[in-house]
């Protein structure tokens, strides 16, 4: 007898929305860890967005694959693309697989198709989906403050999304584009310049009356940033000539840069020690599962032998 549509739909959107709360590599222009699913929703947005761009795709499929193309990070946790592996892939197939177990009948066999389709890479709908997947990295990573980045991003930001966008004109602009973003803010990091420090007053200043996140110190990041309660922000003062002693104990402060590498740095350990976390998890239930499937094979087996004699 099938379940209730009620039922299952509630224990699946339980398990889906854990993604909520799975940190991803990257850190908002805010200072606080971007999630898996922040990023699935803005990668849908941009699909909507560009339905009349690309006429001769079905994006309505697309923003369906949008939306599920980071299920099983939900069980695995996110890994970023520079460090993950094929055991990591195959890890994050098997918990895909679980969640959509837990989806009955068209539904179940709707997102089946999708994820095949989406592994298979050979449809104009599943390369525009990964290629926008990838676009939306890129984008959130030219607002994230450039010394959260590590030293490996400075080159990949320019080649991560480049294949990908190949023959589809709209796309490949918002590449240029994008590359053209990466590019000003290494030279004026080289300059010597922060290119990030402007935005981040502006987002105070432009911040009325901030809420949770948005209202803590805007030079904390990572999970300081993410544990942060709602309090209220402190306005930027207007600039002024600086007396004796407050020079003096500006220069005793850390340099702002190390502090959000640190920070950064920090975020990224814990990230990685929880993804570890899962995958040791799903790996043991998968070793247990078969475990079990073993031993059942291993007693009809006994039973056959036993029928035949």
């Amino acid at each position: 007898m099938e379940r209730p549509q009620a039922e299952w739909l509630i224990e699946f959107l339980e398990k889906a929305g854990k993604l909520k709360s799975v940190p991803r590599h990257c850190i908002t222009p805010e200072g606080v860890r971007e999630t898996v699913a922040g990023h699935c929703w803005r990668v849908s947005l941009m699909a909507w967005l560009l339905k009349e761009e690309l006429p001769d795709v079905d994006m309505e499929k697309v923003i369906h694959m949008c939306l599920l193309h980071d299920l099983g990070e939900a069980v695995t946790g996110d890994i970023p693309a520079f460090e993950k592996k094929e055991q990591d892939r195959s890890v994050e197939r098997k918990a895909v697989d679980g969640l959509l177990s837990m989806l009955p009948g068209k539904t179940g066999e709707e997102a089946k198709v999708l994820f095949a389709e989406m592994n298979a890479l050979e449809t104009d709908e599943a390369k525009v989906y990964k290629a926008l997947d990838k676009l939306e990295a890129v984008i959130a990573h030219n607002e994230s403050d450039i010394s959260t980045w590590l030293p490996l991003e400075y080159e990949l930001q320019q080649t991560y999304a480049a294949e990908s966008v190949k023959g589809f004109p709209i796309l490949e602009e918002i590449q240029r584009l994008a590359v053209e973003k990466t590019l000003e803010k290494i030279a004026e990091e080289k300059a010597g310049r922060n290119p990030d420090d402007g935005r981040r007053k502006n987002n105070v200043e432009n911040s009325a009356e901030p809420t949770g996140d948005q209202a803590v110190d805007l030079q904390s990041s990572g999970d300081q940033a993410a544990d942060a309660q709602p309090s209220a922000a402190v306005p930027l003062q207007p600039d002024k000539p600086l007396s004796g002693k407050e020079l003096r104990r500006q220069k005793k402060k850390p340099p702002q840069r190390k502090k959000a590498e640190a920070a950064a740095q920090k975020a990224r350990e814990k990230a990685e020690a929880e993804a570890q976390k899962a995958r040791q998890k799903e790996e043991s239930l998968a070793a247990k599962l078969q475990r079990r499937q073993e031993k059942k094979n291993t007693g009809r087996a006994s039973v056959r032998n036993a029928d035949r004699k």
